[in-house]
């Protein structure tokens, strides 16, 4: 039994460095929504890893909270890794547990940093959608004024924070940890919220263009470099027809699949098979 959440995920070339507050926010956003340290019988882990190698965990946040914050804050980081869940419910594909999940990766050579957040469908539901739907759109444009955002997306799928390929990637057999060049010139996929950046945005004619003719619900400019392309009101409300539309106006930005795959990758995904499969 597949468990659904509500994910942001933001890709940058761009280290992480000097960023303390920004990885505090994001983690501050999170704990805060779902109550990780007020609700009683949620349980919270954090791990952090400085760039030299010092490794840091705790299961007791709620005590060391401002230790934390101190760390965060005054070291360059190269992952922060969160979990906030429920251990009094039933434990069921072990997932079911939790709540919410961050998970920030820069790569020490330069390459790719990734930015993940994730809330269990189940939890965003009984809290309220709108809500963690505003906060993960929030965060997104929060992180695009703090480092070079060159490709995001918020979605609702099964994908995980960690687990670095996109449906789409899964599905053409194109691997996640890539070079500059590769996410400046093609987009990551089709999603409910897409961030796109100034060569998607080129490609596909402009920002005027965009507005214009993208099958969208809103299209909105994010500082200078980014354009956000949200494709219906709800998150929890977008059909593979409105997926399949979409896919087709970004078919300037998507790379292609060039064999075979293996459908046990990714079927369980929200994914559209290209034309006559």
């Amino acid at each position: 039994m597949y468990r659904k959440n509500l994910i942001m995920s933001a890709a940058s070339y761009e280290s992480l460095e000097g960023k303390g507050e920004l990885l505090w926010y994001l983690l501050d956003q999170i704990v805060t929504s779902v109550g990780a340290l007020t609700k009683e019988n949620f349980k919270a882990h954090l791990q952090i890893e400085t760039v030299e190698g010092k490794l840091m965990t705790t299961l007791a946040l709620r005590k060391k909270a401002n230790k934390f914050k101190e760390q965060i804050l005054n070291n360059n980081l190269q992952m922060l890794s969160f979990t906030t869940f429920d251990p009094t419910r039933l434990v069921m594909m072990g997932s079911i547990q939790e709540l919410a999940n961050i998970y920030i990766y820069t790569d020490l050579n330069g390459e790719t940093s990734f930015l993940h957040l994730s809330v269990r469908e189940w939890y965003a539901t009984a809290i309220g959608i709108g809500h963690f739907q505003n906060l993960l759109v929030n965060c997104l444009f929060e992180i695009c004024k703090e480092i070079d955002v060159v490709a995001g997306f918020i979605t609702h799928d099964l994908l995980t924070p960690g687990l670095v390929e996109t449906p789409h990637e899964r599905y053409i057999d194109f691997p996640g940890l890539v070079h500059t060049a590769d996410y400046k010139d093609h987009f990551r996929g089709y999603f409910w919220g897409n961030l796109l950046s100034e060569n998607h945005i080129r490609a596909l004619g402009g920002i005027e263009n965009i507005v214009r003719n993208a099958p969208c619900y809103q299209v909105k400019e994010v500082g200078s470099r980014n354009v956000y392309l949200q494709l219906t009101e709800s998150i929890l409300d977008f059909s593979d027809e409105k997926l399949s539309q979409l896919k087709d106006y970004f078919k300037p930005i998507l790379r292609t699949k060039q064999k075979q795959t293996d459908p046990r990758a990714y079927h369980y995904l929200r994914y559209i098979p290209d034309k006559g499969e």
